[in-house]
């Protein structure tokens, strides 16, 4: 299926440092299930995705800082950082897709807070973005 897009960021909660262990990259998002791992192998095998780990963004900070890799590591299983690139991105991103209401953090701030920058970008007539927020239906 061709939806004429050329890149798909995915901001999720979901362990991309450690794939497959059963603790979430969030505070806020408790319990990592057979189903989560199902999901992202179905997303992984449909899609090409791009995340915070794949743009390799933060890479020269292995370089740069070489005795600090157990730090760096560290600071990188939280969500802080993850958090402000994903935001970055998915502010400015031409879509923004969210979870169904009821599902996927759909009330958080995290979504709200994007989905109202958006909203003033697209009224400071920014052409770029391309829709305020979406949601796909719960079925």
């Amino acid at each position: 299926m061709d939806f004429g897009s050329f890149n798909i960021y995915l901001a999720t909660d979901y362990p991309l440092i450690n794939v497959g262990e059963n603790k979430a990259q969030s505070s806020t998002f408790h319990i990592i299930t057979n189903y989560h791992h199902d999901a992202i192998k179905l997303l992984n095998g449909t899609f090409n995705l791009n995340t915070w780990v794949s743009m390799k963004t933060l890479n020269y900070l292995f370089n740069e800082f070489p005795d600090y890799e157990n730090e760096i590591i560290e600071e990188l299983q939280g969500s802080g950082i993850q958090g402000i690139f994903d935001k970055l991105i998915l502010t400015n991103s031409n879509y923004f897709i969210s979870g169904p209401e009821g599902c996927a953090h759909a009330k958080s701030k995290f979504s709200r807070k994007i989905g109202e920058e958006r909203r003033r970008l697209i009224e400071d007539r920014n052409i770029n973005i391309l829709n305020n927020i979406t949601r796909w239906p719960l079925y």
